[in-house]
């Protein structure tokens, strides 16, 4: 669910019906469970998308779903117009933390 505070950021910056629709993406993708953003860069001009998806994958089979449950996102995230940055993606245990720039062409 996306907080009041990211509501109000995206829809500041026109990027809400962005931010719904890969939320909504993303949800469909199996094992992930909630996504949660940080779009404080926007308030900067600063067109970063942060995104945290927080997955649940059973055990049997762990890396290789993961890795196909990122491989998603990775794909979801290019199709909304954005671009996986040079940060690393980093796993918090039952949250992926992923940087991607918004293209400009997407914005206008």
């Amino acid at each position: 669910m996306l907080n009041e505070r990211n509501r109000r950021t995206a829809e500041k910056c026109g990027i809400l019906p962005l931010v719904e629709k890969l939320q909504a993406d993303l949800m469909t993708i199996e094992g992930v469970e909630d996504v949660d953003f940080d779009l404080d860069g926007f308030l900067d001009n600063i067109p970063y998308v942060i995104f945290l998806p927080k997955y649940n994958l059973p055990m049997d089979g762990f890396y290789t779903r993961r890795k196909a449950m990122l491989r998603e996102i990775l794909e979801i995230a290019a199709r909304n117009g954005l671009v996986r940055t040079e940060d690393s993606i980093e796993d918090y245990g039952e949250h992926l933390y992923i940087v991607t720039e918004l293209r400009k062409e997407t914005t206008t």
